[in-house]
């Protein structure tokens, strides 16, 4: 009888290690350590919250086959990878989006230039209301291209890998000074 006490209360402390090790949270926010993505399952890489004077905007996690703190290969490489927004503030608007979108752009032009035609149509799966606990996923495959997803539902592709390039380098090469990317890349 002890012996299957034992047995049943190793097996419950062994499940909820596993569901444990299978999920963090930052912010408040779950944060899942694998994510599927059209056929393949990625790792998460490191998650961070981005700010803007002062106030938790959005909580970003990044998603690769395989874990990196190499921001240069991530930006430029033509592989699956993601990028997992869940929105926790309700003060961002899909005007203020598109805005720091435009600014981060902005800074990553010269090294990472995008054809205007791509970017407007990127700007446009940002049109719709945004509200506090939306979740963004802008995944890339090389043989699709950039599929943005709103909750959970795909609202575009855009095949372009000069887009993609300039997106991830808006992440992971501007964000360094605010300690974005040191958190991105080499976890949480």
């Amino acid at each position: 009888m002890k012996t299957k006490i034992f047995s049943l209360i190793i097996a419950f402390f062994a499940i909820i290690t596993f569901l444990t090790a299978q999920k963090n949270s930052l912010g408040g926010v779950s944060i899942p350590k694998t994510f599927a993505f059209k056929d393949k399952t990625l790792l998460l890489n490191g998650s961070s919250i981005r700010e803007k004077y002062f106030m938790d905007i959005y909580v970003g996690s990044l998603y690769l086959p395989s874990k990196s703190n190499n921001a240069r290969q991530i930006i430029t490489a033509d592989s699956d990878m993601g990028f997992r927004l869940k929105i926790v503030s309700s003060l961002l608007t899909s005007d203020k989006m598109k805005a720091g979108i435009n600014e981060s752009f902005a800074k990553v032009a010269n090294q990472y230039p995008v054809s205007s035609q791509m970017y407007s149509k990127f700007l446009v799966f940002f049109n719709d209301k945004i509200v506090k606990g939306d979740e963004f996923f802008i995944g890339y495959t090389n043989s699709d291209g950039l599929m943005v997803y709103k909750n959970g539902k795909l609202i575009g592709t855009i095949k372009d890998l000069p887009l993609k390039k300039a997106l991830f380098a808006t992440w992971l090469a501007n964000a360094i000074s605010k300690d974005f990317t040191s958190k991105v890349l080499n976890g949480n």
